[in-house]
């Protein structure tokens, strides 16, 4: 297995409002390798290449690295947001996505982790990346070292979707709000009239009190079922809830959970399945369709697929394995 290590240095100075700062480096650093110097803020890359952090390390000229990588950034936290650190609980890291499986650390201590390194690995190469950083980590006023290890098993791999964010937490962040269904799929099977089970965990000091609106659509974009119920969380509880849908056809669902409160407001985005192998799909070819088809083939006959098949690790169970398929 080939090991690359990544990594990124740049001085960035958090300037602007107390409650939102951003990260958006123009050039990050890249070398193999994989050792404990690398969460050293005293490192020195100047004989570095240079690399974005906003694609994969693959489409910029390293191809085949798979394996570790390093990601590197030195920040300045400005001392005027030190009273809101303190006051939410600390810093909120936003990195984007990370493929595969990453462990951050901020000034050697580490504050979050998706997926799992070999032996064991686990990919979560889909997953956003938010981290909370204690603001006892944080030394006001100097450089903080953030430094993110990554494993990419193949493909593509690095941090992506970003950019990178650094932000005092606020209200939403002490707010998680999802689903919490039996079937690790999400397809479900059996009677048309279900319970959608809802979780609202708080970090707030005091009860919170909200209004919880469900919203389904078809895969077509076409509304299905809307419902809307008052909820209260008592303070620093998870609570559950659930919503009563009938009648769903065979198909494939796109549904959002919307959480609403002076308190603080929260999304939360799922796809669900009803009995998907019983979907009926008329057939209502057009009376042109052999012509189009035979051209559509001779067209494609002359374009070199470049087929690439990608393992979606974060979806694969014991029982099966998910992939995606690339092709030009």
């Amino acid at each position: 297995m080939k090991r690359a290590i990544l990594a990124l240095t740049a001085v960035l100075l958090i300037a602007g409002s107390a409650l939102s700062q951003s990260i958006v480096p123009a050039e990050w650093k890249f070398l193999k390798g994989d050792k404990p110097i690398y969460l050293d803020s005293a490192l020195n890359e100047y004989w570095w290449n240079d690399i974005s952090p906003l694609t994969a390390w693959e489409k910029q000229g390293f191809q085949g690295y798979d394996g570790y990588a390093w990601y590197r950034v030195k920040v300045v936290v400005p001392p005027k947001m030190k009273k809101n650190a303190y006051k939410y609980g600390g810093l909120m890291l936003n990195l984007g996505k990370i493929d595969d499986a990453d462990e951050t650390f901020f000034n050697g201590h580490l504050v979050g982790a998706t997926g799992k390194m070999p032996p064991d690995y686990s990919g979560a190469y889909d997953v956003p990346r938010s981290y909370l950083v204690p603001p006892e980590y944080v030394q006001w006023g100097k450089k903080n070292t953030i430094a993110v290890r990554v494993y990419d098993a193949g493909g593509d791999g690095g941090l992506y979707g970003g950019p990178a964010e650094l932000t005092t937490r606020g209200n939403p962040d002490l707010l998680k709000l999802g689903t919490a269904f039996k079937q690790e799929d999400m397809i479900i099977k059996g009677s048309p009239d279900i319970e959608i089970p809802v979780t609202i965990k708080s970090e707030f000091r005091k009860k919170y009190r909200g209004a919880l609106t469900l919203t389904i659509e078809t895969d077509f974009g076409e509304e299905f079922h809307k419902d809307y119920r008052e909820v209260a969380v008592k303070k620093m509880s998870t609570e559950h809830f659930s919503f009563r849908v009938k009648d769903l056809e065979p198909g494939f669902y796109k549904a959002t959970l919307s959480l609403e409160s002076k308190m603080g407001n929260k999304k939360h985005n799922f796809n669900f399945g009803y009995e998907p192998e019983k979907i009926v799909s008329p057939a209502d070819p057009q009376p042109d369709f052999a012509e189009f088809w035979q051209r559509a083939k001779d067209e494609l006959a002359g374009v070199d697929p470049q087929y690439k098949l990608i393992r979606i690790d974060s979806l694969c169970t014991e029982k099966q394995n998910v992939y995606l398929v690339e092709m030009r």
